[in-house]
């Protein structure tokens, strides 16, 4: 029973050193973080950037680096599309050739139709199918008619017996247009995308080298992955402080637990560890909270909303307002206790407090013990003599 008591305690002291441990290690996070951020106001500042500030600044990079990893895998695609253009501009290319060569017979035949004045034909659009087998069928229709030389309609008949192979060359070479037209089309839009995501990486040259600090944290999963980096600093004040109490508290907690002569211990059961470091946490929330209305209230509007405010002195806050928790927890328990309390046992203690500050005084001056046992018999609650 004693083994497994034991047990318990070594691991619950073990969780509770790997929650501190996490905990700090949060709180490094972050302060790296805010320390980040200040370095890229001041250099931002150093830089002379016109109207961009960190929050402003950093969405402006986003924007840019999406465009950046869009853009690169646009270029691949643009090595692919110029290849399909070459190839279909090839085959265009061909089918041009075959079909004109095919269509100049019929073309020379409506134009002596045309001359003789026997048929009019208008051939129609190049790009319509139906049209050329309209033109061959009026065709066929005009070579019989009366009047038209023996020499005209041999040269007409030798056309419509290629006609299936007009009309293939027709469909091919429309078929090899569109698909040419369709990768220029492609072509034309990846060159354009390239064209604002250049543009757009040349707006942001001049906040690459200041927002160069946050980089490591962005990059690096170990640090958070940049979780806390799109933050603007006046939103990180406030977890900065909340952590900055958190690890405080801890660190007093840790203090005491490792001290000698002490009943607190990592393994001792209880101990409100858990109540202790929240404390911590909270209260010093609450100073932030505080002191930035007293800011406001002094006159200053900008200490706080900017973000410009030095974090190291809100870290040094969070940590000391978590340190002292304890004693802010003891005076507000004491107050509590004179405020709503019970009346008569606040009075007695006070009273037996009056009489042990009485005999010292009469062991240290005894001509003040009168004095002093006058006081304490005066006092609220005092016993009669």
């Amino acid at each position: 029973m004693e083994a497994e008591e034991r047990s318990k305690r070594l691991m619950a002291g073990a969780a509770r050193l790997l929650v501190a441990a996490l905990l700090a290690y949060m709180f490094v996070i972050v302060l790296m973080t805010a320390s980040a951020q200040s370095e890229v106001g001041v250099r931002l500042k150093a830089a002379k950037v016109d109207n961009v500030d960190y929050a402003s600044g950093y969405a402006l990079l986003a924007d840019a680096d999406g465009k950046r990893k869009a853009a690169a895998k646009k270029r691949a695609e643009r090595e692919r599309l110029a290849i399909e253009f070459r190839k279909s501009e090839k085959a265009y290319i061909a089918a041009n050739d075959h079909y004109f060569g095919l269509e100049e017979p019929l073309q020379s035949v409506l134009t002596e139709l045309a001359r003789a004045g026997i048929c009019d034909i208008t051939r129609g659009d190049k790009l319509s199918v139906s049209a050329v087998r309209m033109a061959l069928t009026r065709m066929e229709s005009c070579a019989n008619e009366p009047g038209v030389s023996p020499a005209l309609r041999r040269e007409a008949e030798l056309v419509l017996k290629g006609k299936e192979a007009l009309l293939a060359a027709s469909k091919t070479w429309l078929e090899t247009r569109v698909a040419r037209d369709d990768a220029m089309k492609a072509l034309e839009e990846v060159d354009q995308y390239l064209g604002r995501a250049d543009k757009a990486e040349e707006a942001v040259k001049a906040l690459r080298a200041p927002f160069s600090s946050i980089a490591v944290l962005r990059d690096s999963l170990m640090l958070g992955g940049g979780l806390l980096v799109p933050l603007p600093p006046s939103l990180l004040q406030i977890i900065l402080s909340f952590f900055s109490g958190l690890f405080g508290a801890l660190l007093v907690t840790l203090v005491l637990a490792v001290y000698p002569n002490n009943d607190l211990g990592i393994t001792t059961p209880g101990g409100n560890y858990g109540e202790r470091i929240l404390l911590g946490g909270l209260i010093a929330v609450c100073v932030f909270v505080v002191v930035g209305g007293g800011a406001a209230v002094l006159g200053s509007t900008n200490s706080f909303a900017d973000g410009t405010a030095n974090y190291q002195a809100f870290s040094a806050i969070g940590v000391l307002a978590g340190m002292f928790s304890d004693r802010v927890a003891k005076w507000l328990s004491d107050r509590a206790t004179h405020f709503y309390g019970d009346k008569a046992k606040v009075e007695a203690e006070a009273a037996a407090q009056a009489k042990a500050a009485a005999d010292a005084a009469a062991q240290a001056n005894p001509e003040a013990a009168a004095d002093a046992n006058a006081d304490a018999a005066n006092a609220p609650g005092a016993a009669p003599p």
